[in-house]
């Protein structure tokens, strides 16, 4: 879906991902897609990979869970990187 959008059920499974501590990216397949930071991602604890494809961004996520497991701080990682 465009812009990281997900059925409502996907996003609920994905809402109990996350509260069961694992880290869950939001990231666009689109060639030119991005995801962006909004309320309904960020509010949940989802990490949004901007431009970066999803397997560009499992590995940067694979990285950054070797220093933390903090959303915040994963948000970060991927902000900056």
């Amino acid at each position: 879906m465009g812009a990281g959008s997900v059925p409502r059920a996907f996003r609920d499974a994905l809402v109990a991902l996350r509260r069961s501590g694992i880290a869950v990216v939001i990231a666009s397949q689109s060639p030119r897609g991005r995801v962006m930071a909004r309320r309904l991602f960020t509010d949940h604890g989802f990490v949004v990979s901007d431009n970066l494809s999803p397997r560009k961004a499992r590995i940067l996520l694979m990285l950054a869970l070797t220093r933390t497991r903090d959303p915040a701080e994963i948000q970060r990682i991927f902000s900056e990187y």
